[in-house]
């Protein structure tokens, strides 16, 4: 399980509070998905709201996500992937 209280598992991904935020997000969001436990459909929108943090903010992040390997986005589907390397840390 992903938590903001869990300074441990957030300094072992590298990630700063916002980025961790968002990946705890989108990672709570995985099991009201239909397909498959890895796969979030969570839109960039609620994110934004729920995280008091601005769309272009959120964009930044799931960038920085991906780039260092914790999610892959499924653009055709609009999914959100967490990848193994997360699921490997936690």
């Amino acid at each position: 399980m992903i938590t903001l209280d869990s300074h441990e598992q957030r300094k072992m991904l590298g990630l700063t509070l916002n980025e961790m935020a968002v990946l705890a997000e989108i990672y709570n969001s995985i099991n009201h998905h239909p397909f498959d436990k890895h796969y979030s459909s969570i839109k960039k929108s609620v994110l934004s709201e729920r995280l008091d943090l601005t769309p272009k903010s959120i964009f930044n992040i799931l960038n920085t996500l991906e780039n260092l390997g914790y999610i892959k986005r499924v653009k055709q589907k609009s999914l959100i992937e967490i990848t193994e390397m997360v699921y490997n840390a936690i």
